[in-house]
């Protein structure tokens, strides 16, 4: 079996990335909302203050915790040879869902909330995975000189 080579710097700008991505998606999502009258109606706003207001709050709580999270699984995927696009999404979705449910002591999976969470999860590990990609792709172009072959062999 041979070693399994992670680019650190690659997987942490990536995950660094996507968890900005991810607090900006959720901080959108949180400006949503809906009033029902005494007489059953319902009426569906969005408000750009809470925005401004939950972006800070987001940034605090939401970002380091993804960037840890994402960081651990990531190098774990990558060591399981398991780190491809639907894996990702799957534990995106997964992650975005528990996270939730731990906040609030209840499983919120199907609420408005809870499809808010998931959709943020899904959009930093889809983010993360394309930035590795990509980052990894460009490290490893640059570490190699023209005319070495970039897997070690000479």
């Amino acid at each position: 079996m041979s070693h399994i080579h992670i680019n650190h710097r690659a997987l942490l700008k990536s995950v660094l990335i996507s968890a900005i991505v991810s607090t900006v998606v959720m901080a959108f999502f949180s400006g949503y909302g809906k009033t029902i009258t005494p007489d059953g109606v319902v009426t569906h706003y969005y408000n750009f203050s809470s925005v401004f207001l939950w972006m800070p709050i987001l940034f605090m709580v939401m970002a380091p915790t993804i960037v840890i999270v994402a960081y651990l699984l990531g190098i774990a995927l990558i060591k399981s040879r398991l780190f491809s696009l639907p894996v990702v999404v799957i534990a995106g979705a997964v992650g975005g869902g528990l996270v939730i449910s731990m906040l609030s002591g209840k499983w919120l999976m199907f609420s408005i909330v809870g499809l808010y969470y998931i959709a943020s999860g899904i959009v930093s590990a889809v983010t993360c995975y394309y930035l590795y990609k990509k980052f990894n792709k460009a490290l490893n172009s640059q570490a190699s000189p023209a005319g070495t072959p970039k897997n070690g062999a000479h």
